[in-house]
């Protein structure tokens, strides 16, 4: 093989060499583009010329050859199968040859041919009898193995597959109450409801109700007492029942974009999820990026564009996720890809003013939402009842860095940003719940702080 030559102007790189053909010579080169690569499967026309004596000496022979280079750029021609008449007349005994080498017609540059072809020397040479074969000589070393080249980048990832597509919508289960009609009952929804409860019991007595003028017997106390646990008991059930109900009249569950499922729960014509979003992704798959504990360099809000999308579990804590959910900022929320699961959304303040307005009284309404009890609520989990089925939790909050109010506080996003113009860019609103209140308060503030978000279904 000659050596590299580099033509600028055009960018081919041309590798060419020779073989001993008698009557002509095999000229190959490999075409290549000014950043190496190969020109593959295109057409090329070289014109050749051997000059005698120099450079630009006088040329003796010249043919032009239209060409294409195959899967790897190469090109293969026989030098002097073109005009084979001009060609034998060549004296190669007579001093030095050069090879002028043109592609498209533009010069590739001349070289001279330091090795003429034996057979095409013998013809013009002195004598035409070849002098004794000489004895074979002896292998050569083998060279030293070359260096191995470096790896290979990656290649480009491949595009990411289309979104299936939705499954079938499964038939909706019936009610508890339904099923009570199907085994041959009749009479409305209360009927039903009342019909869970058991024969009247002795009169039961209130806990004021034990008056110092009458005297009763230890075992007619305990007798009362017992009465009255039962009955609570029994209103405890009939609650749960009617979530329960409410439960499959909405449908069941849903799946977000992580594969968290959610129970879900009808209250009025709304129908809510029973739990926290947990999930990372927005609906399309994008993941919601998480800040590490304490890290607040890109979390704040400023009239300069910078809205930050995030999401964290309370204290950076992943074990909080399953019964807290996890906290977003106003941003993520109302992000254009959703983290609600399809057909669903965050609501807004409107949305939010509905239930309240099915719920009826301002001073119970936060009571009507939060889970009953002290398993995730402190005390004094003032008014809560969790009527409604909604089961409120105190996933407390964050903002710039820190954490606050877990067991204490729940806070949901709305959609609706403060219009105050001084405000609109910097806070939003949501409603939130108190261990110390029965009641639900809508509150506006920074849109950076990480709260809860509860989906409606649209």
């Amino acid at each position: 093989m000659r050596k590299l030559v580099l033509f600028l102007l055009l960018g081919f790189l041309i590798y060419p060499a020779f073989g001993q053909v008698p009557g002509s010579f095999n000229y190959q080169a490999i075409i290549r583009d000014a950043s190496g690569n190969v020109k593959a499967n295109i057409s090329t026309t070289i014109d050749i010329s051997i000059l005698q004596g120099s450079v630009s000496g006088t040329s003796v022979y010249s043919e032009s050859n239209s060409l294409t280079t195959n899967a790897f750029g190469l090109v293969s021609l026989q030098i002097g199968s073109k005009n084979p008449t001009s060609f034998s007349l060549i004296d190669w005994s007579k001093g030095s040859y050069f090879i002028k080498v043109a592609v498209d017609g533009t010069e590739m540059g001349t070289s001279q041919l330091l090795s003429v072809p034996f057979a095409l020397y013998a013809k013009t040479s002195g004598s035409s009898i070849p002098g004794p074969k000489g004895e074979k000589g002896d292998t050569g070393a083998i060279g030293p193995q070359g260096l191995k080249g470096e790896k290979g980048d990656a290649g480009i990832a491949g595009p990411k597959g289309a979104k299936g597509d939705t499954g079938v919508i499964g038939a909706t289960g019936k009610s508890a109450y339904q099923s009570w009609l199907n085994l041959g009952n009749t009479g409305t929804e209360a009927t039903f409801i009342a019909s869970l409860k058991g024969a009247s019991g002795a009169t039961s007595i209130k806990d004021t109700a034990i008056s110092t003028t009458n005297t009763w017997s230890s075992s007619k106390i305990t007798a009362q007492l017992a009465l009255k646990a039962q009955q609570s008991s029994l209103d405890s059930l009939i609650a749960k029942m009617k979530i329960l109900n409410s439960f499959v009249l909405a449908g069941g569950a849903v799946t977000d974009a992580d594969g968290n499922d959610y129970n879900v729960v009808k209250i009025g014509s709304q129908i809510w999820m029973l739990e926290n979003l947990k999930t990372t992704k927005f609906n399309n798959g994008d993941l919601i990026p998480v800040t590490s504990a304490g890290d607040v360099t890109n979390e704040i809000d400023t009239t300069n564009g910078n809205y930050p999308k995030y999401q964290w579990a309370y204290n950076n804590d992943n074990q909080n996720v399953a019964k807290y959910g996890r906290l977003y900022t106003w941003w993520t929320a109302t992000d254009s890809r959703n983290i609600c699961p399809t057909g669903w959304h965050v609501p807004s303040n409107t949305e939010f003013n509905t239930l309240k307005t099915f719920i009826g009284s301002d001073t119970t309404i936060g009571g009507a939402l939060k889970e009953a009890g002290f398993v995730h609520w402190l005390s004094p989990n003032k008014g809560a009842t969790n009527s409604t089925g909604f089961t409120a939790l105190p996933a407390g909050y964050r903002t710039y860095g820190s954490y606050f109010s877990i067991g204490q506080s729940a806070s949901f996003w709305t959609t609706t940003a403060d219009p105050t113009p001084v405000n609109t860019k910097l806070l939003a609103y949501f409603y939130t719940l108190s261990n110390s209140s029965a009641n639900l308060t809508n509150v506006s503030y920074r849109k950076v702080w990480g709260l809860s978000v509860r989906c409606l279904k649209n």
